[in-house]
């Protein structure tokens, strides 16, 4: 598992093996006990265990394959200032166009502001349910929910500082950065680097272990498998899998994959418990349906090694992207083969892409070389995969499902025997609803199209439900399950079976009413809401005719002004909380988007460019000077690209998140 987490954060194979290795050598140079070095071993092994579930929230905000790895998490135990530069290095890579970069982080930041805390939440939550699956016990993977912590208080959730966070815990954080930095310039690098976070992100006391013998602590050999010598440093008493629980972590481990796009959900499981459907219907002894379903459990562990950007393209892939794909079938024999006991479920697992006629992938491998449960799970894989949703295509139905996989038998890429017993498997199941947790037949159907990537709106339209409902079911089904974040319901939805496969397709379950419900507007038609919230503030309704757009303002105070953006679709009573101590400073004017509120569009919706142009009239019409603007979500994204081309028109811009909202002050 360890190596599939090297994997999934693009560092080399055996990076989490050597910093286990790191992570025992200052155990012993600190004479801690047994249980908190077991407690240090296992925490540097899977450290990014759960670091699959924002995966596809990452690509959205950084957008290159490498630029997390490469520029942020050189930095993600620095100073505020260098976390930021590193930051803004990854949302926009060196060596690009200036106007471009600009662009990147102007796009990225509010999207940095609104999902990182979130992305971090997800790593560790996610973290402790999959670890405590594969194997660890309570004590160990409840460790996982401070991956986040800092020695100085400032991690996320920051609840914890100093001694509160967990001996293990401060020195897998230690490990794991040293062994880093080691990798990019070395030992001595490496023990400058630890030095100077010593106090703030480290433990002082740890990291003086590895400046005083930084060869000693960080010399490695490169050239050799770190392997044998992290399997002989594991404390005693070792822990062990038997009988289920071995199940258990190899669906962890397949899950774990899962995570990395809403498109995958899921997947692993299903094709699981439908090649062992199959191989019963086939026949196959004991250890044949053994080798056969844990193999078909961990088949796909090598996409996470396969940039998330590609899994979730809608249009046509690359040659580049293509080869990736077809990679990811041998990232995932790299990994199976690594372990002495899993090595036997290679040959059923990595050639599920193979084909009879010998025009499968990776290996081009023939009928010959291709045993019985490699022939099950193919055929499982296919079938499972044609009933599931795609970025470039809708789910297919069972009927269609089962005809194509009867063609690919009859053209002999597949085996006959073993398409016929997956769509007679298919066929006899019927869909076992259960409602695990207590939850109600509405949450369960909100947790399923969460899983499945849709947001808050999507589901909403889709149930034909408000999305404050919505809100209510989510926090409901939440507080039943016992997780805070998207990614721990998807990964509760996983092991439950309340994701199956063919089930809500994320564009099918949305896109049938997005055109037939509108969203209704806090606008002319709703004037009597709109007047009940307004009730009371001491600002202007006011009417401007600007860029050809009928623009509703809320205008009040003296003072330096200051302008107050909505995101699409919201109109500006968001700030109504804010205002009152604004107008008491500032020049407040608060419009409504083109198209958003009571602002009304002569034809069609806006596009960027008129947007900006329309806001650039705005600043001009109600600004004697450079005006503060402030952006909320979205409408700080729109700040952001209006500041990169007029800057000298600005005094400033802030961003504010809805959490942010209600505790902004301009100063």
């Amino acid at each position: 598992m360890s190596l599939a987490t090297d994997l999934g954060i693009g560092v080399p194979l055996e990076h989490g093996l050597h910093s286990t290795l790191v992570g025992m050598r200052l155990c012993e140079r600190l004479g801690v006990d047994a249980e908190t070095a077991a407690q240090a071993y296992y925490g540097c092994l899977l450290f990014y265990v759960g670091c699959t579930a924002p995966a596809d929230v990452g690509t959205e905000i950084f957008g290159a394959d490498d630029a997390l790895t490469t520029y942020a998490t050189p930095t993600r135990y620095g100073s505020r200032s260098e976390m930021a530069a590193g930051m803004l290095r990854a949302l926009a890579p060196p060596g690009g166009p200036p106007l471009t970069r600009a662009l990147q982080v102007a796009r990225g930041l509010p999207k940095l502001a609104r999902g990182f805390k979130g992305v971090v939440a997800a790593i560790c939550e996610v973290g402790e349910m999959l670890s405590h699956r594969l194997g660890l016990p309570g004590r160990m993977s409840r460790l996982f929910a401070y991956g986040g912590e800092r020695w100085d208080g400032k991690g996320i959730p920051g609840r914890a500082k100093r001694e509160q966070v967990p001996l293990a815990v401060r020195i897998v954080h230690v490990a794991r950065d040293a062994a880093f930095q080691r990798m990019l310039g070395g030992p001595e690098f490496a023990a400058r680097v630890i030095r100077e976070r010593a106090g703030g992100a480290f433990d002082p006391a740890i990291a003086d272990r590895v400046v005083e013998d930084a060869r000693g602590v960080l010399t490695l050999d490169d050239e050799a498998s770190a392997w044998a010598d992290v399997l002989a440093s594991e404390p005693s008493p070792q822990l062990t899998l038997e009988g289920e629980a071995i199940e258990r972590a190899l669906a962890a481990m397949g899950d774990f994959a899962d995570l990395a796009s809403p498109y995958l959900v899921g997947h692993s499981r299903g094709v699981a418990e439908l090649a062992g459907a199959a191989a019963r219907l086939c026949g196959l002894d004991a250890s044949g349906l053994a080798t056969t379903v844990r193999g078909a459990l961990v088949h796909d562990l090598g996409r996470v090694a396969v940039p998330v950007r590609i899994w979730n393209k809608a249009g046509p892939l690359t040659p580049d992207d293509w080869e990736r794909v077809r990679l990811h079938a041998y990232h995932s024999e790299r990994v199976i083969t690594r372990s002495a006991f899993l090595a036997g479920l290679a040959p059923a697992a990595a050639f599920h892409h193979e084909r009879l006629d010998g025009s499968g992938y990776h290996r081009g491998a023939a009928a010959a070389e291709i045993g019985r449960p490699a022939r099950l799970i193919a055929a499982a894989d296919a079938y499972h995969a044609m009933t599931e949703p795609r970025p470039h295509r809708p789910a297919r139905s069972p009927g269609e499902a089962a005809q194509l996989l009867g063609e690919e038998a009859r053209a002999r890429r597949l085996d006959v025997d073993a398409a016929a017993a997956v769509i007679e498997a298919s066929g006899q199941r019927a869909p076992k609803i259960e409602r695990p947790a207590g939850l109600t037949e509405r949450e369960a159907e909100v947790v399923k199209l969460l899983a499945r990537g849709n947001q808050t709106k999507q589901v909403a339209r889709a149930l034909g439900i408000s999305v404050k409902t919505v809100d209510r079911h989510i926090q409901n089904a939440y507080a039943k399950i016992g997780v805070s974040t998207r990614a721990g319901a998807t990964l509760f939805a996983m092991e439950h079976g309340l994701v199956a496969w063919g089930e809500f397709p994320i564009r099918e379950a949305t896109m049938a009413t997005a055109h037939t419900r509108a969203s209704p507007r806090v606008g002319d038609g709703n004037r009597g809401v709109r007047e009940r919230l307004l009730a009371g503030l001491p600002v202007m309704d006011r009417r401007l005719e600007v860029a050809g757009v009928s623009t509703a303002v809320l205008e009040g105070g003296d003072g330096p002004p200051i302008v107050l953006l909505p995101a699409p679709g919201e109109f500006a009573a968001v700030w109504i909380r804010v205002i009152p101590d604004l107008v008491t400073t500032h020049h407040v004017i608060a419009p409504d988007l083109p198209g958003s509120g009571a602002s009304e569009l002569s034809d069609g919706a806006p596009d960027l460019n008129t947007v900006l142009r329309w806001l650039g009239e705005l600043i001009s019409e109600t600004c004697a000077t450079p005006p503060v603007l402030v952006g909320h979500t979205a409408g700080g994204a729109l700040a952001a690209r209006f500041a990169v081309d007029h800057s000298d028109r600005l005094d400033r811009i802030v961003l504010v998140d809805t959490y942010g909202l209600a505790r902004f002050r301009p100063a």
